[in-house]
């Protein structure tokens, strides 16, 4: 049975942080950690968020003794909706191998994302199971502006 995860930005306990002029650069760290529970190939974690007028301007996956291949991308429906219909998009990183090494984003779609009136959630999905336990997380470093 698949599961919809949420960090607590997809929980929208916690805000992504808001650029204040245009062109001033914001950074998040967006972090999950699979100390407690995993992540099964067949389920679905939202990681972060794209506040609603932000473009990405870069982004840094960084793995922690995970395994697999790993798809980032935005997600369907509305962030932090519990929805496990949501689906997760490839537009960051699309099926790649991810260990403990940080991996820059490198698509052309991942620099192309528009601009939107609405907040997005960020999914994650794993190929392969990821097993529960100490020191395994996942941070997506997100960098955007406001055009």
């Amino acid at each position: 049975n698949m599961a919809l995860y949420r960090s607590v930005y997809g929980l929208r306990q916690e805000m992504a942080p808001i650029p204040f002029q245009a062109g001033a650069i914001i950074t998040a760290d967006f972090t999950y950690s699979f100390e407690t529970v995993g992540l099964l190939a067949a389920d679905k974690l939202e990681l972060g968020v794209l506040p609603s007028g932000a473009k990405i301007v870069d982004a840094i996956l960084i793995p922690e003794s995970l395994n697999g291949n790993a798809s980032v991308g935005l997600m369907s429906g509305e962030a932090g909706a519990n929805d496990a219909a949501r689906t997760v998009g490839a537009d960051l990183w699309s099926a790649t191998a991810v260990v403990s090494t940080p991996l820059r984003a490198a698509l052309l779609t991942a620099f192309k994302v528009a601009a939107s009136n609405v907040d997005r959630g960020i999914g994650y999905t794993t190929s392969a199971d990821i097993v529960a336990g100490a020191g395994k997380r996942i941070t997506l470093r997100l960098l955007y502006t406001m055009p």
